[in-house]
C-alpha cells in the first residue's frame, strides 16, 4: 500500500503546523469568491491540490429519492468524472457509516464491513480509496459532504481526515452565506425596484446620515451622484430641519425606519411636501451599512387638506357671523320694546327663515356664492301661491359672494313681505317685476337692480316713518355693499331701485390661515375705565355693527362707525382721534391688519372680533391683541375691551 502523501513530504513542518496554515489561506480565497458555486469550485481545487487527490467532489444526500448528487467536482483522469446522480441504495454498508461518522476506505477490495454491493460500486466508478466527510442535521439525516478520492490504495492519516472535515464545515459555511447573501441582494434588488418604481425620488445615506451618498431626484429634486455632506441645509427647508432631524436621531438610536412628512426644496427652487421612508441596511455581520430610502410627492394631498381647513374655518366665519345677524335681528325686531306679541315675533321668525334659505342656497354651491336669480325667486316664491304671473325675474346671469347673498336675503325678504302685506301681492290681480343689468366697467362697475310693483291698492301718501324692515333694506345694502337705495312710493305701486358695486359683490380672492391657532382667552377689565372713551368700530356686518355700537354706548362709550371697508378704516385708524378700537378680522374678503397695525403704531389698543375659531392667527407682530369670537356676548365684548385699555395705559406709562 502506498503512504499518504503527507507522510511522504517529511516532518520538515509539523503536520498540524501545515493543516492550520492551509485552512487560513482557504478562508481567505473562500472569502473572495463571489457566490456559492465559485466557492465550492475553489475550496475542491485548494484540498485536491494539498492532498495530490485524483478526484474531489461534493455530495448531496436525497434521502427522500434514493439519490446522491455530485454538482461540483475537480479531478484528473485517473479517476472518470463523477456522473451526476446514483442511486444511495447501490452502497448499503457504506452509505450507513455516513449517519453517525465520517467514512475512510483505504483499499475499496481490502476494507472491512463494506457489502459485495459496496465494492462493485465503487469498482464501477473508479474509485480505490476515499474519505467522505458529511454534515448531519440531526440524527439519521446526512446532508451534505465532501469527498475526497484516489485512484490507488491509500493509507489517509489523522491529520488528512480531519483537514478534510475542517475543509467540508468551512465550504459549508461559506457556500451557506453566499447563498443568504445572494438571496439578501435579490431580495434589496426586488425591493429597491419595487420602491423606484413607485417612489418619485430614491436615496441612500451613510449610518449616522451625516452624508447623502446618492439621490436620484427624477425631475422633482436636484439628483446627488456624489457624496455630500450640506444635504440638510441643501434639501430641506431651515424651519423643518429640527424636525427632520429629530426623527433621523430617533430612527438610528432605534435602528427601525424613518418614516416623515415634511417640506424640501424642489427642483424648482419651490418648496414642497414629500412622505420620507428610509430602512437600515446591515451586513452579514448585523452592522449598519447604510440607509436606502424613497420619498413621494404628497403636494396634491397637501392642498387638498389645506383646501379642506379654509373651507371649514370659512363655514366656521360664516356661521358664527350668521348667528352674530341674528342677535342683531332679534335686539333690533324685540329688543326695543316697540313691537310684542305674535305678530312680533312672525316678523323674526320670517327673518330667520329668509336667513336659513340663503343658506341652502350658499351651501349647494359648496359656499361659492349664489345666483341672484334664485335669491330673488326664493324672496317672491311663498307669496304667489298659484299664480305664477305674479312674478316676473329678468336680468344677466349674476353670481354674487356668501356676504353679498345675506345681505341681499335680507332685503328682498322685506321688500317682498311688504308687497304681501300692504303692496302689490296682496290682491289678486297685483304682480311685481324684478330687472337688473350691469352698468360701468372695472371697479366702477355697477348691478342696477329695479323692484317695480304694480296692481296693489294705491299709496296716498309715503310712510310717515321707517320700519325696522326699511332700515334693514337700507342699512344692509349701502353699508354692508356699498351701494345706494331709493324707494319711490307712487300711487300705482312701490319701485326700489338699487345701486350695487360689482366689487362689493365679488370676491377679493386670497384667504390665508395659519396652521397655529390662537384661541379666544379670559380677559378681566374695568367696564367703567371705558366711560366717555371714543371707540371705532370696524365691522362689515352693519346689523352686527349696530349691535356692537349699542353695546358701547351702554357702557358709556362714544362710537365711530361702524366703518365696513378697509379704506375707510385706515384712514380713522391713522388721522382721527379714538381711544380704542373694535375691529372685526374679515373684512369683505379682506383682513383688517393694516388697520391694527396703523392703531398700533399711534399707541392705540384694540381688539379683534371674528367668526374664526382656533384655524385663523394674526401675524406675530399682533398675535399679543385680545379678541372675542362671534356671536357677540356684551358683556365679554365689554371687558375684554376694558382690559385691552388697561394693557395700553400701562404700556404708556413703562415708555
Amino acid at each position: 500500500m502506498e503512504n499518504a502523501p503527507g507522510e511522504r513530504l517529511g516532518t520538515a513542518v509539523p503536520e498540524s503546523e501545515q493543516r492550520q496554515a492551509f485552512l487560513l489561506r482557504l478562508s481567505d480565497a473562500l472569502r473572495a469568491e463571489p457566490n456559492a458555486d465559485a466557492i465550492a469550485e475553489r475550496a475542491l481545487r485548494m484540498l485536491s491540490d494539498q492532498l495530490q487527490l485524483d478526484r474531489c467532489y461534493v455530495g448531496i444526500y436525497r434521502l427522500a429519492e434514493d439519490r446522491g448528487e455530485f454538482p461540483h467536482q475537480v479531478g484528473n483522469d485517473r479517476v472518470a468524472p463523477m456522473p451526476e446522480a446514483v442511486r444511495l441504495s447501490d452502497f448499503p454498508e457504506a452509505f450507513k457509516v455516513a449517519f453517525d461518522r465520517t467514512l475512510v476506505i483505504e483499499d475499496v477490495a481490502e476494507t472491512e464491513g463494506l457489502s459485495d454491493a459496496d465494492r462493485r460500486s465503487f469498482a464501477g466508478l473508479g474509485l480505490r480509496a476515499l474519505v467522505a466527510a458529511t454534515l448531519r442535521e440531526g440524527e439519521n439525516n446526512p446532508l451534505w459532504a465532501i469527498v475526497a478520492v484516489s485512484a490507488q490504495a491509500r493509507r489517509w492519516t489523522r491529520g488528512e481526515i480531519a483537514l478534510i472535515e475542517e475543509v467540508t464545515e468551512r465550504t459549508w459555511t461559506a457556500m451557506e452565506r453566499a447563498g443568504t447573501e445572494a438571496a439578501l441582494r435579490e431580495s434589496e434588488a426586488r425591493f429597491r425596484a419595487l420602491v423606484s418604481s413607485t417612489s418619485d425620488f430614491v436615496f441612500r445615506v451613510s449610518p449616522d446620515w451625516s452624508e447623502i451618498h446618492a439621490l436620484g431626484g427624477r425631475g422633482f429634486m436636484t439628483d446627488t451622484h456624489e457624496p455630500r455632506r450640506d444635504w440638510m441645509d441643501s434639501y430641506i427647508p431651515a424651519e423643518d430641519q429640527p424636525l427632520v432631524a429629530a426623527a433621523v436621531r430617533a430612527a438610528i438610536v432605534a435602528e427601525k425606519q424613518f418614516d416623515l412628512e415634511h417640506r424640501v426644496r424642489q427642483i424648482d427652487g419651490s418648496v414642497g411636501w414629500v412622505r420620507s421612508r428610509a430602512v437600515p441596511l446591515f451586513d452579514d455581520q448585523n452592522k449598519l451599512q447604510e440607509w436606502f430610502g424613497a420619498a413621494s410627492d404628497i403636494n396634491p394631498r397637501k392642498r387638498a387638506e389645506e383646501h379642506q381647513n379654509m373651507l371649514m374655518s370659512e363655514l366656521d366665519h360664516r356661521v358664527k357671523n350668521t348667528l352674530s345677524v341674528v342677535q342683531a335681528i332679534a335686539r333690533q325686531s324685540l329688543g326695543r320694546g316697540q313691537e310684542v306679541g305674535p305678530d312680533a315675533a312672525n316678523k323674526l321668525v320670517g327673518r330667520i327663515n329668509a336667513l336659513a334659505k340663503s343658506h341652502s342656497l350658499l351651501a349647494s354651491s359648496r359656499w361659492e356664492g349664489a345666483r341672484l336669480r334664485d335669491l330673488v325667486e326664493s324672496a317672491v316664491a311663498p307669496y304667489c301661491g298659484e299664480r305664477p304671473d305674479c312674478f316676473e325675474a329678468d336680468g344677466p346671469d349674476v353670481k354674487v359672494t356668501a356676504k353679498a347673498a345675506q345681505a341681499l336675503t335680507l332685503a328682498l325678504y322685506e321688500l317682498a313681505t311688504n308687497a304681501a302685506k300692504y303692496g302689490a301681492l296682496s290682491r289678486d290681480e297685483g304682480s311685481v317685476t324684478a330687472k337688473w343689468h350691469l352698468s360701468g366697467d372695472g371697479d366702477d362697475g355697477l348691478l342696477v337692480f329695479v323692484w317695480q310693483e304694480e296692481g296693489g291698492p294705491p299709496i296716498e301718501t309715503a310712510p310717515s316713518r321707517k320700519g325696522f324692515g326699511s332700515r334693514l333694506i337700507e342699512l344692509t345694502l349701502t353699508h354692508d355693499l356699498g351701494g345706494e337705495v331709493k324707494q319711490e312710493f307712487a300711487r300705482d305701486g312701490l319701485q326700489a331701485v338699487m345701486e350695487l358695486p360689482l366689487t362689493c359683490l365679488q370676491s377679493h380672492g386670497g384667504w390665508h390661515a395659519s396652521s397655529l391657532g390662537q384661541k379666544e382667552e379670559r380677559v378681566s377689565g374695568d367696564p367703567t375705565t371705558l366711560r366717555g372713551k371714543t371707540v371705532l368700530i370696524v365691522e362689515d356686518e352693519h346689523l352686527v355693527g349696530l349691535e356692537i355700537a349699542e353695546v358701547l354706548h351702554t357702557a358709556g362709550c362714544s362710537v365711530t362707525g361702524p366703518v365696513g371697508s378697509l379704506q375707510d378704516a385706515l384712514r380713522i385708524a391713522v388721522s382721527d382721534d379714538v381711544e380704542v378700537a373694535v375691529l372685526d378680522i374679515n373684512l369683505n374678503g379682506e383682513f383688517v391688519w393694516p388697520v391694527a397695525r396703523g392703531l398700533k403704531a399711534r399707541g392705540i389698543p384694540f381688539i379683534f372680533t371674528t367668526g374664526y375659531a382656533e384655524t385663523m392667527a394674526p401675524p406675530p407682530e399682533l398675535k399679543e391683541a385680545a379678541r372675542t369670537e362671534k356671536p357677540i356676548d356684551p358683556d365679554r365684548l365689554v371687558v375684554t375691551l376694558a382690559a385691552a385699555m388697561a394693557q395700553g395705559a400701562g404700556a404708556a406709562s413703562r415708555t
